[in-house]
């Protein structure tokens, strides 16, 4: 994979001027994707003439007019435990999607994040594509001036279920192009960096055997950060060619909860309008269930026989929407699930 790290010769100066202003600066230990991590965005698709604001240092960009009109799960678990661990190697982290019907897999470190391969389930049949040429995500640090270009190349391969291949080969140009402060749905956020994002694919569709079709295009992507979320908190892509663009920021986020007891716990019924049950497939023991809404809020706080087999918590006071069930033993969160209350 080639990259090229362009300015090196101002990192220190940027460096610098990030402690001297505060601004965010991109860090594995900050950002990377994180097994047990899982955030909650706001999506709404196929928006026009949207204004991604300047680059520059001290701006200010607002998108408080894009209320998202869906909720988008970016769920990261241990490549061990999906479906593809035998396929998998050399990554650290999977990015689980769409109910887990597709998984991306990952290779961290202190320095990189590269995107090796993706799983998918197509009609009840689990293919695996390890990248031919994997791309860079994101490089360690990463400050305002900063900028970095990857070039990469994709095959997804749909054999065994139907004999079709798309090739992707393409170049990524990543710069740091600004900071300031970020205003949307959720709030208002101070000293965040934004990541630009230019793709120049070259896409082939190969079917029987046969080339079908070729195509050229352009994407952007607008990704804002801030110190205080691994996540992004808005991301905005657009395409070049058609001139739309879809439009999304993070509304709540949870970390640091291990697959393995992740898997220990069910919850039954999702959606449910009144009792929600909680029952324990291992040996884990809990004292307290604790539901928060989307932004951490603590809505119910329920003392509960972790031991037993089967608990429940009463949620018909609730209003519908997606909450977080946090199970906690000696005020230590062991198990996170997702709640949809639908009335």
């Amino acid at each position: 994979m080639k990259n090229f790290t362009l300015a090196l010769s101002i990192v220190f100066v940027s460096v610098c001027t990030v402690f001297s202003y505060g601004q965010t600066v991109i860090t594995h230990a900050n950002h990377a994707p994180l097994i047990g991590y899982s955030a909650i965005v706001k999506s709404i698709p196929e928006v026009f003439g949207v204004d991604v604001g300047p680059d520059g240092a001290g701006v200010s960009w607002d998108f408080t007019q894009y209320e998202g009109a869906e909720n988008v799960d970016y769920d990261f678990v241990d490549p061990q435990n999906t479906p593809y661990a035998s396929m998998v190697s050399g990554c650290n982290v999977a990015q689980k999607m769409i109910d887990g019907a597709q998984y991306h897999f990952f290779e961290g470190t202190s320095q990189h994040t590269i995107e090796k391969g993706i799983g998918q389930t197509v009609d009840q049949v689990n293919i695996y594509n390890e990248y031919p040429d994997p791309w860079k995500v994101m490089i360690y640090p990463f400050a305002f001036g900063n900028s970095f270009v990857d070039d990469y190349h994709v095959v997804l391969d749909m054999n065994p279920v139907i004999d079709m291949q798309q090739i992707i080969i393409g170049t990524m140009t990543v710069t740091a192009d600004g900071w300031g402060t970020l205003t949307n749905p959720e709030g208002t956020y101070s000293n965040v960096l934004r990541i630009k994002k230019v793709h120049e694919d070259s896409t082939a569709l190969i079917i029987d055997g046969e080339l079908v079709n070729t195509s050229s295009y352009i994407y952007n992507e607008y990704f804002w950060y801030s110190d205080s979320h691994r996540n992004f908190v808005q991301r905005i892509y657009e395409d070049v060619e058609f001139a739309y663009f879809t439009v999304a920021y993070l509304i709540g986020e949870v970390a640091g909860i291990e697959d393995g007891m992740q898997d220990m716990i069910s919850i039954y019924p999702n959606p449910v309008n009144n009792l929600l049950f909680i029952e324990n497939n291992g040996s884990m023991e809990y004292d307290r269930a604790e539901i928060t809404d989307v932004s951490g809020r603590v809505i119910k706080n329920t003392a509960i026989e972790g031991s037993q087999q089967k608990n429940s918590v009463d949620l018909s006071s609730l209003p519908a929407g997606m909450y977080f069930l946090k199970l906690i033993s000696e005020n230590e969160i062991i198990a996170v699930k997702k709640v949809m209350v639908d009335k």
